[in-house]
């Protein structure tokens, strides 16, 4: 029985943090992403988090990304495992929120361009030509 409510509550934990393509098109746009960058980060989103803004991972280095864009705790946010330079000036846990993350990501992008991000560099030409399906 206690399994069986824990399951259903990482399923729902889930569930609520998995949005569309349209959905991160819009966070992308309030975060000031351009028309023509916007499918090019919507790429991205999909290939580092499968567009779940509750997705984690565990580096090999002891830091974390989090988030809808997996924002590292070592270079972008305070308060995670090994948290160093909070260049988005956000806690870790705020990164669980799509638009916080997107605000981050025009941050990271704005230093560092898509290849900021493995997934960008892994499915670059589909990444380059994506067409969002809203």
């Amino acid at each position: 029985m206690k399994i069986t409510i824990f399951l259903i509550a990482i399923f729902a934990v889930a569930v609520v943090y998995s949005i569309s393509e349209c959905d991160t098109a819009k966070y992308l746009e309030n975060a000031g992403f351009s028309s023509t960058q916007v499918p090019v980060m919507v790429c991205i989103a999909k290939y580092e988090s499968s567009y779940n803004c509750g997705a984690t991972h565990d580096n090999t280095d002891g830091s974390e990304d989090f988030g809808l864009f997996q924002i590292n705790s070592y270079w972008w946010c305070s308060g995670g495992p090994i948290s160093k330079y909070d260049g988005c000036h956000n806690t870790c846990q705020s990164m669980f929120s799509c638009q916080t993350n997107a605000n981050c990501a025009r941050v990271v992008y704005e230093q560092q361009g898509y290849t900021a991000w493995y997934a960008y560099r892994s499915h670059k030409s589909e990444c380059d030509s994506f067409v969002i399906h809203c």
